[in-house]
């Protein structure tokens, strides 16, 4: 039975796991080996070779769930591999089942459109021995949210992750890996103080003179939102929401020491600018980067690594 994926990427995912097979002069893995016992075929799950006077272990095929999984189009909540193992419905070529918890997994998630969320894509922990090849298409991309602009005198939310993983991954980057930008923080208010003379009588023969002031409150600017999918949106008093591809600008001020709001960050930048708590940080392109095991493409990567 073949696997659900082409002979490049099992080089990567296979070792230690399945044999190869010389067939027509390629060599190619096996996914499901099987042998024939009192006239019945029957699945191997692991089988060894005894090499120097010591048993080596060449196939190791039990409760290996291998996998393919496109994303398309553009998505705005994360896809959790988890989820989609439990409830898809997909049968694994390896098994002939749908997955059971505690399976070591092999598999692909191909993306060929854009992947965001917070993270963009999430990948828990199925052990020391399951491997994930991420593969990102020329123009797709794995993207965290961006962060929303502080409201008036306020502080503004740091961006979301584009991969999360504490699995094994292999990843080609042939398009984007883009952490979210930093909203931008809001604006303080203003005030303007006017003076004024009066003169008045006060009675016969008495006259007064005084001087007075007039406040006059202005609003400041509300911060921008970051880029990401999805953007952040704007604080209020005029932030402008981000796109997927850039920050939103702040709010203007309205004189009288009033502060404009500051500017969301483009994909994988700090919020900048206004002057009222802290702007947001830049979202991590991975989270987990002690996880890879190859990078195959690199790409174009925009954010923080941790």
């Amino acid at each position: 039975m073949g696997l659900p994926y082409d002979s490049g990427v099992a080089n990567y995912l296979s070792a230690k796991l399945h044999s190869r097979t010389k067939h027509d002069g390629t060599w190619r893995w096996v996914d499901q080996l099987s042998v024939r016992h009192s006239g019945s075929w029957r699945t191997v799950k692991q089988a060894y070779v005894k090499s120097g006077g010591s048993w080596r272990k060449f196939h190791d095929a039990e409760n290996v769930f291998t996998f393919y999984v496109e994303l398309s189009g553009t998505r705005t909540s994360t896809f959790n591999l988890g989820t989609w193992l439990t409830t898809s419905g997909y049968q694994s070529p390896s098994l002939s089942r749908t997955y059971n918890n505690g399976d070591r997994i092999r598999g692909v998630i191909h993306i060929t459109g854009k992947a965001g969320g917070n993270p963009g894509v999430y990948i828990g922990n199925y052990g020391s021995e399951s491997q994930v090849y991420i593969k990102v298409n020329s123009n797709a991309r794995i993207a965290g949210r961006g962060g929303n602009g502080g409201n008036l005198g306020g502080g503004a939310q740091s961006a979301g992750t584009a991969l999360y993983t504490r699995t094994g991954v292999h990843i080609e980057n042939n398009g984007q890996m883009w952490g979210g930008g930093g909203g931008g923080r809001g604006g303080n208010n203003g005030q303007c103080v006017g003076t004024y003379y009066y003169n008045y009588s006060c009675g016969k023969n008495c006259y007064a003179q005084g001087t007075g002031y007039n406040y006059n409150n202005a609003s400041g600017g509300g911060g921008g939102g970051g880029a990401g999918i999805p953007a952040g949106s704007g604080g209020n008093n005029g932030g402008n929401n981000g796109s997927y591809n850039s920050g939103g600008n702040g709010g203007a001020g309205n004189g009288c020491g009033s502060n404009a709001g500051g500017s969301g960050g483009n994909p994988g930048n700090n919020g900048s600018g206004g002057n009222s708590g802290s702007n947001g940080n830049s979202g991590y392109y991975i989270d987990g980067s002690g996880y890879i095991y190859s990078w195959i493409a690199t790409g174009d990567r925009r954010g923080r690594s941790g």
